[in-house]
């Protein structure tokens, strides 16, 4: 998506440490890039200011174990692929309950 909204610290031109980048759809994201890049934790939010995802960044895309938190409740956690898409049997969907 498009940005509407870029906050960080600038060093030669790029955005580099903490960042929040907001989007014209609303949805944002606040964590860490690197050369203009999100590279580190980083958590995304809804236009609602609803979280969204939990995880790490690796140049510009979800990397390793990450949180998906679902509409109604739950949550799906495990780890990514190259595309930043759960897949694999090391995903799991954790409901309401806990169970």
């Amino acid at each position: 998506g498009s940005f509407s909204y870029v906050e960080g610290y600038f060093t030669a031109d790029k955005i580099c440490g903490k960042v929040r980048v907001q989007f014209q759809d609303g949805k944002w994201i606040v964590g860490y890039a690197k050369d203009n890049v999100l590279h580190g934790f980083c958590t995304y939010y809804d236009a609602d200011k609803k979280l969204e995802k939990i995880g790490i960044t690796r140049n510009g895309r979800l990397f390793g174990t990450c949180w998906q938190l679902l509409p109604g409740g739950g949550l799906i956690v495990g780890k990514v692929d190259a595309e930043g898409e759960f897949t694999g049997s090391s995903v799991a969907h954790i409901f309401t309950d806990h169970k």
